[in-house]
């Protein structure tokens, strides 16, 4: 079985790998893990991704999510509804263990990810849609949200909805990042505020010369030291778990090299996750409010976790215990230090990209806007039809249909476009 992966990855390794796919592998005794990096928010590596996951059929998926990731509670309507109602009430059940102590509290089997189907996918197309064989989702990273689709679509997420359509291939899926929660949280209570405040500045700097800074990058070992040794000690033991299995890892691109060098040093015997977990002590001089503007400054520069899931939901997830003046400090305080710290920083970011989007002229930038304005047009014709194709076939039939197939879309093709035209007659 391993010579034929080996066959097939040397299919997806030439003229058919997009570029910036990285493959390495990963070897404990017999086992090996095959590590794809690419990239999250990339149609092109998402849809490669997919393609390879069915040549390959692996018996176990390892994609780089948090299990933290507020989609994975378990939801038979709404999966935001179904959040925002465990933040008031407490109550909740999820899919994957928020905070894993042990590797099978983070392993999704076939039921799960039906239930994952159906809550974050089927029932929540505001986070979450599938357009063919790639999932889109909800970045919620957009700062100028009128010239920016916050639906891309996703490498990572992507594995889930092929894993949920081959239950029959596939024995689990786990998600492996690091807890999101934690992961902040481990930073913000180590890092220096100036670092960060300088980390914005050299971000809105670097957006006039067309670079892309990566803070991560900058500070490995606050950033991505941590993370990738937790990941390696998952892979470890997924591969010590499902011997002579074929076991697929998506993780970022970027991070295929530090996780190569973490992997080299992992240690055979099983280590507690709780290593990696832990909090550590707040730094003595850091502040209150110094403590709330770090997760402000960090969720502009690593993505808006915190303000998509939490101070959406007007709750500030941390107790900041140890930070000078939090005692007796409330919730609603600590929301309007958030409020304040985000409105000041993020209009800093939406000027900048304001003048950098004005002054872009390039060819290439024309070009780029044209074909993203193409991509998001044929996105929006594709949800169409599928919807319109649900609607027809709950009128025409208790069968399922397959929206896919060439000639039914035809025909919902034709159906929409009359259905246009008679609007407009009736107008």
């Amino acid at each position: 079985m391993i010579n034929l992966t080996h066959k097939l990855l040397r299919r997806y390794e030439g003229s058919l790998m997009p570029k910036d796919v990285v493959i390495k592998r990963f070897q404990l005794k017999t086992a090996t893990a095959h590590v794809f990096g690419v990239e999250r928010w990339n149609g092109a590596h998402a849809l490669w991704l997919n393609d390879a996951l069915g040549a390959i059929s692996p018996k176990c998926i390892i994609t780089q999510l948090p299990a933290d990731l507020p989609w994975f509670i378990k939801a038979d309507e709404n999966v935001n509804l179904e959040w925002t109602n465990f933040l008031k009430t407490g109550k909740g059940r999820f899919l994957c263990s928020p905070r894993p102590k042990y590797l099978q509290d983070i392993i999704l089997n076939a039921e799960r990810l039906s239930h994952f189907m159906i809550g974050a996918v089927l029932n929540s197309p505001e986070e979450l849609t599938n357009i063919k064989s790639i999932m889109y989702t909800n970045t919620h990273d957009s700062f100028i949200p009128e010239e920016s689709d916050p639906m891309k679509p996703d490498s990572f997420t992507t594995t889930l909805l092929w894993a949920a359509s081959n239950p029959s291939r596939l024995d689990c899926l786990i998600p492996f990042d690091l807890p999101e929660l934690i992961y902040r949280d481990q930073i913000a209570r180590t890092i220096d505020l100036n670092t960060l405040r300088e980390a914005l500045k050299t971000l809105l700097g670097e957006f006039e010369n067309e670079k892309k800074y990566d803070l991560r990058f900058v500070n490995p070992q606050i950033f991505i030291n941590n993370k990738v040794n937790y990941m390696a000690e998952i892979i470890k033991q997924t591969l010590i778990t499902y011997q002579d299995n074929t076991i697929v890892v998506a993780v970022e691109n970027k991070l295929v090299d530090p996780l190569t060098e973490a992997w080299k040093n992992v240690p055979y015997d099983s280590v507690s996750f709780d290593e990696f977990l832990t909090i550590p002590k707040m730094d003595k001089d850091t502040t209150f409010s110094n403590y709330i503007e770090k997760h402000v400054l960090l969720d502009i520069l690593l993505g808006t976790y915190i303000s998509q899931f939490y101070i959406k939901n007007k709750l500030f997830p941390y107790s900041a215990h140890g930070a000078v003046g939090s005692e007796g400090q409330s919730y609603s305080t600590a929301l309007e230090f958030w409020k304040n710290f985000f409105m000041q920083h993020s209009e800093e970011l939406k000027k900048t990209l304001a003048i950098y989007r004005k002054i872009d002229n390039s060819d290439m930038g024309r070009k780029f806007k044209k074909m993203e304005k193409k991509i998001r047009e044929e996105k929006i014709r594709d949800v169409e039809i599928e919807k319109e194709a649900k609607k027809y076939s709950k009128i025409t039939s208790d069968e399922e249909v397959d929206v896919n197939e060439p000639q039914y879309q035809r025909k919902m093709k034709e159906y929409i476009k009359r259905s246009k035209r008679e609007q407009e007659e009736s107008d």
